[in-house]
């Protein structure tokens, strides 16, 4: 190579200094690009679980309460229908015949009204 020729040398040079900010760009370019892209899939991510947080877990936890309460009181419910048929049981064993005398006054009244 001949480096007498200063047109050349100039040429050269020019020619470096485009390629070294081209490189530059893209190299910039590519980091940019990443941190973009970095933002993007974090936020994609956060936003659900920060919405989640923000809105929802209230209403959920209260949704939860609410349940609870509500078994508890199905369950205090069943246990107050257990002791419901244990009275009637005894009421029906200290009048004998009761039972029997209600369903036929029933059915009488039924009848009555066909």
């Amino acid at each position: 190579m001949d480096t007498s020729n200063p047109n050349m040398l100039e040429a050269i040079y020019r020619l470096t200094k485009e390629n070294n900010e081209m490189l530059r760009a893209e190299r910039r370019g590519r980091f940019l690009g990443g941190l973009f892209r970095f933002v993007f899939y974090g936020v994609l991510i956060l936003a659900p679980l920060w919405y989640y947080m923000t809105y929802l877990h209230p209403t959920v936890q209260s949704l939860l309460e609410t349940t609870a309460q509500l078994q508890g009181m199905a369950g205090g419910s069943a246990a107050q229908g257990g002791g419901f048929v244990e009275q009637l049981k005894q009421l029906q064993a200290m009048v004998p015949g009761a039972l029997e005398k209600l369903q036929q006054a029933q059915q009488a009244s039924s009848t009555v009204q066909q």
